[in-house]
């Protein structure tokens, strides 16, 4: 008996690639705070690498040159980024 699972193996392989392709997951980046000038509204611009956004905490906390870690929700920069 010679059983072809190359169609198993095929189907399987195209459904995990699809299941991959739409997981979404939290990135956490180690920033340093460049400006806290708007701490009071709880918006600090933050700088990771070479790269500047905001981000936001409930705390009034933090200064500038402060470390700190920002939360990306689904690693998708264009959602509101938390310090956490």
């Amino acid at each position: 008996m010679n059983l072809n699972f190359e169609p198993l193996f095929e189907s399987i392989k195209l459904i995990s690639e699809n299941v991959v392709k739409d997981i979404k997951f939290d990135l956490t980046k180690f920033c340093t705070i460049v400006d806290d000038s708007e701490k009071k509204l709880g918006k600090y611009l933050v700088e990771e690498n070479s790269t500047r956004f905001y981000a936001l905490s409930d705390s009034e906390e933090y200064k500038k040159g402060d470390k700190i870690r920002v939360s990306i929700p689904n690693g998708d920069f264009d959602n509101t980024k938390y310090i956490i």
